[in-house]
């Protein structure tokens, strides 16, 4: 109760150097903070140690763990009790007195949760020896949050609104039938224009057809309208707290592989935007609320004002004044850590050289000297080296190609020698083309097939390494001990073919984050494991980066953001983040950066 006194022995557990166990400390941390008490030295969440141990995400709950761990369920009618004492009346705004036998119930409940907590960290324990200093660091770069320009954000979102209200006219629409797939398409179907639904690429495939005007207009405008800008603008702004920061973005092992993720503004899926954009004069265009510049402008570059808007949203993550953003991103850091993995000593070599290596398997494909390679050629080598490495077919990465750009009739070359292409110039990683039969080629050796056997042996109760990886077996789980010494688990793995599998043969399947069981592969695997050591490089960089002062405030896939007090100190930065770890000592990194006063693509 508020009246109560603080209780004195736990704060003193914190002041002396205790450790906090909660489940979810977004939460925990936030009431302990705002209560004003001490914080403990270190704080431990379970939930975060059920993301590591591969729980799925409908399974990470307190009573999901308690049943799973201990078979005790959650105490549901305490639950309930509790979350309506916090409920306001509707009428009076206010929460109702708490009764002395409801209190005495509330206190039963929550000891009940204690309970749970402790039984389930004893079986998480394991996973909190990895990486207490990354957690940490994870907690601090939350608490700093960044910058954000609101006055930017609202202009964004005024601008943004005012462009779907034109275009709306145009179609002679009304916004709510943009926005109701139902309306729309007995719209379009008003209009003599039947489709099956109102996704962005079956739209766009019927503006390449013959239709009336009217249903151009609108299908326009529903394109159009489409954009996030003044969603994820408007949810900033609801985050942003009163010193112009928006924090606790960041959530440490969102994905299997240990990635990281976003929550709320989710910086982890910001739209691109227009490359090489002259951002200054589109803020001051958009300060004004100029929405004709920014028609004009759209217009001149040959893209439609929407994707104009959307290239605003990266820059409302500003520096301070008298600050500078660093921005430092790994370059090819999936190509050259896969390549590392499978001891592609080809591939490793025109890394270290520094050779351009979409030029190089451009060059590969045309059978042309690196010197002759068009860009247009490089594109597609581009793509190849970017979509091939994890097992892609060539039907998929026709698709891919075809939406990065490429045109097929003016490549002069299949999808299917395309890959098979690069499969030959990567067979450390695709294996060694053996033969041809039914138009398929048959390869064998490679990483792919090694992990495939790796995976499926573990899962049968045997130990082996691929390289620097270790797959093992522990509990119905398959462990993948990552070159860091990082855990990557694989829950309830099974050998057995699932309904609609194109393979004859029983596969290597698992209980994903979804909570149903997902059939992996060698190319899959791949991904897995080579995003995960990505992620381990990262994460190494971070705290190199922490140490020598350097205040993170942002990170997105591979690329940090730090706020410099001197514009020359991001070659330090630079020379930080491309320093390798002791595990990977011969992995060949690079990076790429900038300075600027707003972040971009």
């Amino acid at each position: 109760q508020p009246s109560q006194a603080p209780p004195l022995d736990i704060l003193a557990l914190a002041t002396s150097g205790a450790s906090a166990v909660c489940h979810n400390v977004a939460f925990d941390r936030f009431i302990w903070l705002r209560l004003g008490w001490p914080e403990p030295k270190r704080w431990i969440d379970t939930l975060e140690l059920a993301r590591m141990a591969g729980f799925p995400e409908k399974a990470r709950s307190l009573g999901a763990l308690g049943e799973a761990f201990l078979g005790k369920a959650k105490d549901d009618e305490g639950r309930a009790l509790t979350l309506s004492l916090g409920k306001p009346d509707r009428k009076t705004k206010t929460l109702r007195p708490v009764q002395a036998d409801e209190l005495a119930r509330v206190v039963r409940y929550c000891r009940a949760d204690i309970d749970l907590l402790e039984g389930i960290f004893r079986h998480l324990a394991v996973f909190d020896r990895h990486e207490p200093d990354v957690r940490a660091l994870d907690l601090r770069i939350n608490d700093r949050g960044f910058f954000f320009d609101a006055e930017l954000a609202q202009a964004v979102i005024d601008c943004d609104t005012e462009c779907r209200h034109l275009t709306c006219e145009r179609a002679n629409a009304a916004e709510d039938v943009l926005s109701s797939h139902a309306k729309l398409k007995a719209e379009l179907m008003a209009r003599g224009v039947r489709v099956d639904n109102v996704q962005k690429n079956t739209l766009k495939a019927k503006l390449g057809n013959e239709i009336p005007d009217d249903a151009r207009a609108l299908i326009d405008a529903r394109v159009a309208s489409a954009t996030i800008a003044s969603k994820k603008l408007s949810t900033a702004l609801r985050r942003m707290g009163a010193d112009g920061r928006i924090r606790d973005s960041l959530v440490n092992y969102a994905a299997h592989t240990g990635r990281w993720g976003g929550r709320g503004f989710q910086p982890q899926n910001l739209p691109r935007g227009i490359s090489d954009l002259d951002v200054d004069s589109v803020v001051a265009a958009t300060m004004k609320r100029d929405v004709g510049a920014l028609c004009a402008l759209a217009k001149k570059l040959g893209v439609s004002v929407n994707d104009v808007i959307a290239s605003l949203v990266r820059p409302c993550i500003c520096a301070p004044d008298g600050l500078w953003l660093g921005v430092v991103d790994y370059a090819q850091i999936e190509a050259r850590a896969l390549a590392w993995l499978a001891s592609d000593h080809d591939a490793l070599d025109l890394f270290r050289a520094g050779r351009d290596p979409y030029v190089a398997l451009s060059a590969r494909i045309y059978g042309v000297p690196a010197g002759q390679v068009t860009s247009e050629q490089r594109k597609l080598g581009k793509q190849a080296e970017l979509g091939c490495g994890y097992g892609m077919a060539a039907e998929r990465f026709e698709s891919q190609a075809s939406a990065a750009g490429v045109d097929w009739f003016v490549a002069g070359t299949t999808s299917a020698q395309v890959v098979e292409t690069w499969r030959d110039a990567h067979s450390a990683i695709a294996g060694i083309n053996v033969h041809a039969e039914g138009g398929r080629n048959f390869r064998t050796g490679g990483l792919w097939q090694e992990l495939q056997h790796a995976a499926i042996a573990a899962a049968k109760g045997r130990r082996v390494h691929v390289g620097p990886l270790e797959f093992g077996h522990n509990d119905d789980h398959v462990v993948c001990v990552l070159p860091s010494g990082r855990r990557m688990v694989y829950r309830h793995a099974r050998i057995e073919k699932l309904p609609g599998q194109r393979s004859k043969r029983p596969g290597f399947t698992y209980l994903n984050s979804r909570g149903k069981r997902e059939p992996s592969y060698g190319g899959k695997l791949a991904e897995n494991v080579t995003q995960a050591i990505c992620r381990d490089i990262l994460a190494e960089a971070l705290m190199r980066l922490d140490r020598a002062g350097f205040p993170v405030v942002l990170h997105v896939h591979d690329e940090v953001v730090a706020e410099l007090d001197c514009e020359t100190r991001i070659a330090e930065m630079k020379a930080l983040m491309a320093e390798a770890p002791a595990w990977a000592a011969d992995l060949p990194l690079a990076v790429e950066g900038y300075v600027a006063k707003r972040y971009r693509k």
